[in-house]
């Protein structure tokens, strides 16, 4: 019988199995369409209406509100920006939403802090404008903020659209208001920062206080493993006594199969079809942009005028030598169907030019004879140029030396010396030039030119229909059953030409699953409180793919069982029988001596000499990083020795020979090391002011157990 909530799945799954062919085919077109449904209907189907996704200073969230927010975000992301975004992402904009709104809000308001009007229009269209509002209506070539165009904007679209008030309000006016209320907060709070004489004093003794010593050590490697015997019995009584090293999170260790969904023919054909039925009105339409949102294209319109080289390369040309108005495509390109549309042409003052070259490093030659020598080579067909850039080291081996095209100004990955030698030259000439990398035997492709256009992208993504999708499903759900029957989880979807995966030590919070980049419902099922060891799953919808999972083992939160622990608890427990063996050793010599070169004669040992150790760093001359050696040396009085001290790779005694002054030791300065201490901690009020707020507002998350 069915472990899992779907019953669904198990009974249709057993009446295809005693009743025959028919049955089969009936019986599975069922389980695709109610699977199909179920799985993409989210918690609410199985949850009561008020389950708490979080709580955030008191305030419970439900997964009704929560939900509301997250679709307000994406309505208005993808309706008014057009901008795409997975549901992960709109998740994390509202939670982060709330947290404003019901932390950092209300502490600005009790402190008074707010941004008024003028402010706020300094901020927008005055004076000081925010750096949103100038990366969004900046100037293309100078990169500063365009008035014209931002008036234009306020003044004219955002007056006509409503759409264009929305986009204006959540994306710059929010916004600002609250980075500038949370930067007057954050003001106020490094105001408060101090740093007294005496912590400045410790920290000045921290990075300067060194002292001298000597050691002797006898390493574990001195006695073997064999020679250490111990049972479970002696294992299970280290654990106990040692506990709280070994406490562990609840986790699961988990087999999975990977189920995707690729579209189909007709999906593909589906996809075509569009695009070639809005060919002609695309062409026929003066407003390009409303087009393209109306018809959802999958590639928003970009309004930007772009030059050489920011197109696919196989219809660059075409698109360049094309007239305003002119509709290339359909042109399919990973999984999507797209017609270009060239809406404008700008000629720029910023010229672009393409050209190929060999690269000869400056290890082989820096003569530029040597590169002319070559090119004469090539020209005449003594030496090939392809094969001759195939060893090209600067990246454009793989594209047979092609530079593509080339700005004339603003950032460039080749060197300034090329560059401004292209465009001394035209197309079809040669040239050689010395560079910092080597030097350059140059082709030019393609004129320089300093044309740009505007292109308006109609896409459709072929996306998989319900047929892909139902096959999938049904393949799923008959792993699921045979997994429930057989408890053989490889077998039963090797059977079937799939793969299994594992996944070990997965945690509820933050679950890590490879190959599945948001495992959060597969987390939800998982520490479900009635799962159980040896359980299998519905198949979990991720969209494009389903997931079928069995549990292998099942760990509790607190102390680890022996078994979960057992290779590294076992090296700890071998670790601390050497540890009394050497420690008895030592106690024993020590009772006739303390001298370090006497008693390590007797201990078949060396004395190691150790110039320096400081509290910056827990490497210790001649012993290594062990930050017990390190710390009993400092702690020590000058001439005093320690106890034998049980390190991370053997037992050390060490001998505090006094403070040792280095010749770089900087002068003591209060106040100096004050301000600095003081910057410090200023720098660090910006990270952690929303983490302390979010502390004492006691913030429980509990997303991952609906999502």
């Amino acid at each position: 019988m069915a472990t899992n909530k779907n019953e669904e799945t198990g009974v249709i799954m057993k009446i295809q199995k005693q009743s025959g062919c028919l049955l089969i085919v009936i019986g599975a077109a069922m389980l695709a369409f109610v699977l199909t449904d179920l799985l993409k209907s989210g918690p609410s189907i199985f949850s009561g209406s008020r389950n708490v996704v979080g709580e955030i200073a008191g305030d419970k969230i439900t997964y009704e509100d929560y939900s509301e927010k997250v679709e307000g975000l994406k309505t208005f992301y993808q309706q008014d920006l057009n901008s795409a975004g997975d549901d992960e992402q709109f998740r994390e904009m509202a939670w982060n939403q709330l947290l404003q709104d019901k932390i950092n809000k209300v502490e600005h308001q009790k402190l008074g802090i707010s941004v008024g009007a003028e402010e706020l229009k300094d901020l927008t269209t005055g004076a000081h404008p925010d750096p949103s509002v100038v990366q969004a209506f900046q100037d293309t070539l100078t990169k500063e903020l365009n008035r014209g165009q931002l008036i234009a904007f306020l003044e004219g679209r955002m007056q006509e659209d409503p759409r264009m008030f929305r986009i204006w309000y959540n994306q710059f006016e929010v916004p600002i208001r609250e980075r500038t209320e949370q930067e007057k907060y954050t003001n106020l709070v490094k105001a408060g920062v101090f740093v007294n004489k005496l912590e400045a004093q410790e920290q000045y003794d921290r990075e300067h206080y060194e002292v001298g010593g000597k050691s002797i050590g006898i390493s574990y490697e001195t006695i073997t493993d064999s020679s250490i015997t111990y049972s479970d019995s002696d294992l299970k009584s280290y654990l106990k006594k040692n506990a709280e090293k070994y406490k562990q999170d609840a986790s699961r260790d988990i087999q999975f199969v990977t189920l995707n969904v690729f579209p189909s023919k007709s999906d593909t054909a589906e996809a075509r079809d569009l695009i070639n039925g809005l060919k002609s009105k695309f062409m026929e339409t003066k407003k390009d942009s409303l087009f393209v949102t109306i018809n959802r294209s999958s590639t928003p319109f970009d309004p930007e005028y772009k030059p050489h080289g920011s197109f696919d390369p196989s219809i660059e040309s075409q698109l360049f030598n094309s007239d305003t108005g002119t509709v290339i495509g359909p042109v399919y390109a990973n999984g999507t169907f797209s017609l270009y549309k060239v809406t404008d042409v700008k000629y720029d003052s910023v010229y672009s030019i393409k050209a190929r070259h060999v690269l000869i490093p400056l290890n082989q030659t820096d003569d530029i004879n040597e590169g002319n020598k070559i090119m004469a080579q090539i020209r005449s067909g003594a030496k090939d140029f392809n094969t001759e850039a195939a060893n090209n080291y600067d990246g454009t081996a793989g594209a047979k030396g092609d530079l593509g095209w080339v700005r004339q100004t603003g950032y460039t990955d080749i060197p300034s010396d090329l560059r401004d030698a292209l465009f001394k030259h035209n197309k079809g000439d040669w040239f050689t030039v010395k560079t910092s990398r080597g030097i350059s035997v140059v082709n030019i492709t393609e004129a320089k030119t300093n044309k740009t256009i505007q292109v308006a992208q109609m896409s459709a993504t072929v996306q998989p229909g319900n047929s892909a999708d139902q096959e999938v499903v049904r393949m799923a759900a008959e792993i699921q059953i045979k997994a429930q029957e057989n408890e053989n989880f490889l077998e039963v979807v090797e059977s079937m030409g799939q793969r299994v995966r594992e996944a070990k030590k997965v945690s509820e919070k933050n679950p890590n699953i490879p190959g599945l980049s948001n495992p959060r419902e597969v987390s939800r099922w998982l520490f479900d409180k009635e799962r159980k060891q040896g359980d299998v799953s519905d198949p979990i919808d991720f969209q494009d793919r389903y997931v079928v999972v069995k549990v292998t083992a099942i760990r509790k939160e607190g102390v680890a069982e022996l078994d979960d622990v057992r290779e590294i608890l076992t090296a700890d427990y071998i670790r601390e029988k050497k540890a009394e063996q050497i420690i008895e050793q030592i106690n024993k010599e020590m009772e006739s001596t303390q001298d370090p070169e006497e008693l390590a004669k007797k201990l078949n040992t060396a004395v190691q000499i150790i110039p320096t150790v400081s509290m910056m760093s827990p490497q210790v001359t001649g012993v290594g990083a062990e930050p017990e050696v390190q710390g009993y040396l400092l702690g020590l009085p000058s001439g005093k020795h320690s106890k034998p001290i049980k390190g991370v790779t053997g037992v050390y005694v060490v001998w505090n020979a006094g403070q040792v002054t280095t010749g770089d030791q900087q002068e003591y300065r209060a106040d100096e090391m004050m301000n600095f201490l003081r910057g410090q901690a200023e720098q660090m009020v910006d990270a952690n002011v929303l983490e302390a707020l979010k502390a004492k507002a006691k913030v429980v998350d509990n997303r991952y157990k609906f999502f």
